[in-house]
């Protein structure tokens, strides 16, 4: 196991501040299975690979994988075991007073997060800042530079991180971000180091469908906005919907509303007072330029 580090002795000048560094490294490859029980706070973000954490007294062993980012506790018994591949990881270890806040803010719940990974190369930048800091000579100055950004980090974690638990709202949130595209549900569950099976039993339970029925249903509701609030041709609507087959779209789109796409059209928006839709130039154009997917 190669491991690159720089270990503090912070001053208790800079503790009495709130937070103080004791550790921090980088290691690229880590492979194995080892316990630990610190007396400092320990936080841990996987960049590579994946394994499981487990936490004396927080339930069962948990998957991590690139993204994961864990908060191991002072003084609690925890284990640490990657696959046969190992993983690579960012660590830090700290104390101080502002940790009891953080616990009581839930800012320091114990256990894995799992972070986005267009929010892991925020996190990293920031973990190497904290290296830069760490690395200058021993002062009061320089813990508190430390201390500073340890603070920063507790709080990105916190707002980048989902807790594992609750992987049915970060299953569902990514399916609403993403619905206009094309969906690997298979890769969702992946990403969250879950089965398929999991993933759409925590979906369906917030939500009362399939992971794809509810992809479907944004992917209609979008599909609805647009026929009433814009002139573009169908297809071009099937296309800003994740459809890549406008006929296919059509035909999804009459067994689930009832009516086809271009029905739809006619029967909503202003109407004259004869109670006739008022059809503007732009609209019928698009319409009758659409052919048969559009019937």
């Amino acid at each position: 196991m190669s491991e690159e580090s720089i270990y503090l002795n912070p001053s208790e000048e800079a503790a009495e501040a709130g937070l103080v560094l004791d550790g921090i490294g980088r290691t690229p490859h880590r492979i194995g299975q080892w316990a630990d029980c610190r007396p400092v706070y320990t936080g841990l973000l996987l960049t590579a690979g994946y394994g499981e954490v487990k936490i004396e007294g927080r339930g069962r062993d948990r998957r991590v994988g690139p993204g994961s980012f864990c908060w191991l506790p002072p003084r609690v018994p925890h284990v640490l075991r990657t696959d046969d591949g190992g993983w690579s990881d960012h660590w830090i270890q700290f104390h101080g007073p502002a940790t009891e806040a953080y616990e009581r803010l839930g800012l320091l719940a114990g256990g894995p997060l799992l972070t986005t990974l267009g929010d892991m190369p925020v996190l990293i930048n920031e973990l190497r800042q904290l290296a830069l800091a760490a690395a200058q000579p021993e002062s009061v100055g320089r813990d508190l530079a430390a201390g500073a950004r340890l603070h920063r980090i507790i709080q990105l974690v916190h707002q980048a991180g989902v807790p594992l638990g609750d992987i049915g709202r970060a299953a569902v949130d990514h399916l609403v971000q993403h619905a206009l595209e094309s969906v690997d549900i298979q890769g969702v569950a992946r990403r969250m180091y879950v089965s398929y099976d999991t993933l759409a039993a925590k979906v369906k339970a917030l939500t009362g469908c399939s992971p794809m029925e509810f992809v479907i249903r944004e992917r209609l509701a979008h599909a609805r906005d647009l026929l009433t609030t814009t002139a573009l041709p169908i297809s071009a609507i099937a296309e800003a919907c994740g459809y890549d087959d406008p006929s296919y779209f059509a035909r999804q789109f009459t067994a689930r509303v009832g009516v086809s796409p271009k029905a739809f059209r006619l029967g909503s928006g202003d109407r004259d007072d004869a109670g006739r839709r008022v059809v503007g130039p732009d609209v019928a154009k698009a319409d009758d330029a659409t052919g048969e997917a559009d019937s």
